[in-house]
């Protein structure tokens, strides 16, 4: 899979960037290899100069994240966290239509299941 397959029609890529090859979709820079595109969101709280250097140095193609950062590699600035989720299930094939969600209540906790559609 390359990095315009990995976003889809949602993110218009530069034609040097389109066939960028994508291994895997990971978070903790200090887990990247060769071929592996670096999320970076601050939501993650791993969006520091200390992740994206580690990231390129160690052989990320790329990186996905919610803002621009000047790095050695290409940066992809994500119109919005659905680009990412759909990203992330192209990747990770085979996730279950449910998911169990607890929301978090002193008293007591409640389940919901909710259907995810890509």
């Amino acid at each position: 899979m390359n990095l315009q397959e990995l976003l889809g029609s949602r993110v218009a890529l530069p034609a040097e960037q389109q066939l960028i090859p994508v291994a895997r979709l990971i978070v903790n820079s200090g887990e990247i290899q060769r071929a592996d595109i670096f999320v970076c969101t601050r939501d993650l709280d791993n969006a520091t100069m200390i992740d994206i250097n580690r990231a390129a140095a160690s052989g990320a193609a790329a990186i996905l994240a919610d803002c621009t950062w000047s790095t050695s590699i290409p940066v992809v600035v994500l119109p919005d966290r659905e680009t990412l989720n759909r990203a992330a299930a192209r990747v990770q094939p085979g996730q279950p239509e449910t998911v169990a969600v607890v929301t978090a209540r002193a008293e007591r906790p409640r389940w919901r299941s909710l259907r995810v559609k890509f």
